[in-house]
């Protein structure tokens, strides 16, 4: 089923009012669900809001279409060139939005970009695993419980009360994940994400962006050139890599391994921890209330703020404390700085 569109009718968001009006542009389209099927959905510019309706047969799209107001004459040629399509195709579920083949239109609407059509979509059916390419515009997901892969350039991302392994790939934009349960890996260049509320292992790659975690249980990795990056409560194992970036952690338990160039880490950990830091110029505040663990630090140049009753043992380029933590809770500690300062309480 092929159907190509033309509206010139604004649709700027998802709102369950909005819905019907969404419906009203075009009459619903929609495919039965066999199984082993999967959802593939592919586009540019608009919207796509996928909710998960686990007692539906088949997969039902509304549709809307939004041509630029002032389109240039040459532009406006193209409309008709513009296809959307739902089909099956070799256990695919196919949403796809067809684009202009010539090399010149494209190169046009480039360089034009506010001129590119608008699909909005708005797609219910059974969770099945999707496969989702989108180039720019907003992306909401509701309670899907089948594995998830977004490949993704300029997006705002909600996702909530969701299950399955989720793979995402983001350049810019923004990033809401909350109540997910399993593994969600995350590759971004600058987004600002935020997860909460999560059940399952999380690697967050955000090369420059801010990244926020809360009430994460599992491993949470963390990879970053400059990024900021916040993790609040939650429990289980952080490791945090980056040249430039900062971490802060606050209220969590469990095990923190970090090793940066120049960014510094700041940590609250209760409960039993195990810690293990190599910096080289980034500073190292680590708080531990309650803890009896066996501590070993160290710098070359930097300076040391330690409790008095630790050992100090000047070696020829380490001056370094070792000891016990006067608390109950079990762990260790291990910090390295060439001149980054060291602060443990």
């Amino acid at each position: 089923m092929h159907l190509a569109v033309s509206c010139c009718v604004l649709f700027s968001g998802l709102s369950s009012a909005e819905e019907d009006q969404l419906s009203n542009s075009y009459q619903p389209l929609a495919v039965p669900v066999e199984s082993g099927d999967r959802l593939v959905i592919s586009g540019y510019k608009g919207s796509v809001k996928l909710v998960a309706d686990p007692q539906a047969k088949q997969m039902t799209v509304k549709l809307k279409h939004v041509t630029s107001k002032g389109l240039p004459a040459d532009l406006k040629e193209t409309e008709d060139e513009w296809l959307f399509s739902l089909k099956r195709d070799e256990g695919k579920i196919l949403a796809q939005v067809g684009s202009p083949v010539s090399k010149s239109v494209w190169a046009k609407f480039l360089a034009q970009p506010k001129f590119m059509p608008e699909f909005h979509l708005i797609v219910k059916g059974p969770s099945l695993p999707v496969v989702l390419s989108w180039q720019s515009g907003p992306i909401q997901i509701e309670g899907w419980q089948a594995s998830m892969e977004m490949n993704l350039i300029d997006s705002k991302v909600s996702l909530s009360n969701s299950k399955g392994v989720m793979d995402l790939s983001q350049q810019t934009g923004a990033l809401s994940v909350s109540s997910h349960e399993g593994p969600i890996s995350v590759d971004t260049y600058d987004v600002a994400a935020r997860f909460n509320g999560l059940k399952g292992d999380l690697i967050v790659k955000n090369f420059t962006g801010r990244t926020d975690v809360e009430k994460a249980e599992g491993k949470v990795e963390i990879l970053s050139y400059s990024g900021q990056f916040e993790v609040n409560k939650g429990k289980g194992q952080i490791n945090f890599e980056s040249e430039r970036g900062r971490i802060a952690v606050t209220g969590y338990e469990g095990d923190l391994n970090s090793e940066t160039d120049i960014g510094s880490v700041r940590a609250v950990l209760v409960g039993k921890s195990r810690v293990k830091i190599k910096t080289r110029q980034g500073n190292v505040s680590l708080r531990m209330p309650n803890s009896g663990a066996n501590v070993n630090v160290g710098t070359e140049k930097g300076y040391l703020n330690v409790p008095k009753h630790l050992r100090f043992t000047r070696l020829p380029n380490l001056r370094l404390m070792t000891g016990r933590l006067k608390g109950k809770n079990s762990g260790r500690v291990f910090v390295r700085t060439e001149s980054g300062e060291i602060r443990l309480r």
